[in-house]
C-alpha cells in the first residue's frame, strides 16, 4: 500500500470493499435495453449496469441480445482493435463458456470463422449453447483433447500467418 500512496491506496481499498460491477457485452445486431447504459471505455459493445438483474429470467438474455461478461474480460476488444480481424479465421483453444468466442465471432463477421475448442465435454455443451444464443453462424464448436492441441500447435507452426490463435494454454515444456 505504501507504494500506491494514500490517495491511490484509499481508492483501491474502496474498490475492493464495494460490490463488484456488473457488465454485459451487447450483441452487434440485436436491440438491447442497455444500449444507453454507461459504456466500458475499452469495449465498444460493453456496458456497465447499475444493478445486477436476474439474467436467467430475462428473455433477451436467452435470445442472445447480450452476454454477461466482466469488463476486464472485454479488454480483448481493445487489444484487437488495431488488428484487421474481419474475415479472418480464429482458433480459440480454451473456449468455454464462450464470452471471448462470441466476441471473436462478432469481430470476425460473416466472412470469418471461429473454431472454438473445449476439452471438457460438459463445458463444451455450455459453450455450444452460448454460441447458439449469439447466433452469428460463423462458429464451429469442437471437443478435442490435449493431443489435438499438441498436433494443431505443431501444424500451425508450419502455416504461419493464416490463423489467429487465442487462449493457447499449453505446457510447452513437456517433451512430446
Amino acid at each position: 500500500m505504501a507504494e500506491l500512496g494514500p490517495e491511490e491506496g484509499r481508492a483501491l481499498c474502496e474498490a475492493l470493499e464495494g460490490p463488484a460491477p456488473t457488465s454485459v457485452r451487447l450483441h452487434p445486431q440485436r436491440p438491447c435495453r442497455w444500449s444507453g447504459a454507461e459504456a466500458i471505455p475499452w469495449s465498444p459493445a460493453g456496458r456497465y449496469l447499475t444493478e445486477r438483474p436476474s439474467f436467467t429470467l430475462d428473455p433477451a438474455f436467452h435470445a442472445g441480445a447480450y452476454y454477461v461478461q466482466e469488463a476486464s474480460s472485454q479488454f480483448l476488444a481493445h487489444v484487437l482493435a488495431g488488428e484487421e480481424v474481419a474475415g479472418k479465421r480464429i482458433l480459440d483453444l480454451c473456449a468455454a463458456p464462450g464470452g471471448k468466442t462470441t466476441l471473436y465471432a462478432s469481430l470476425a463477421g460473416s466472412d470469418g470463422l471461429v473454431v472454438a475448442n473445449e476439452v471438457n465435454r460438459q463445458r463444451a455443451a455450455v459453450l455450444a449453447d452460448n454460441v447458439r444464443k449469439w447466433g452469428l453462424g460463423n462458429v464451429a464448436v469442437t471437443v478435442n483433447g490435449e493431443e489435438f492441441t499438441r498436433d494443431l500447435y505443431l501444424y500451425m507452426e508450419k502455416i504461419q500467418g493464416s490463423w489467429y490463435v487465442m487462449d493457447l494454454e499449453m505446457d510447452l515444456s513437456v517433451d512430446w
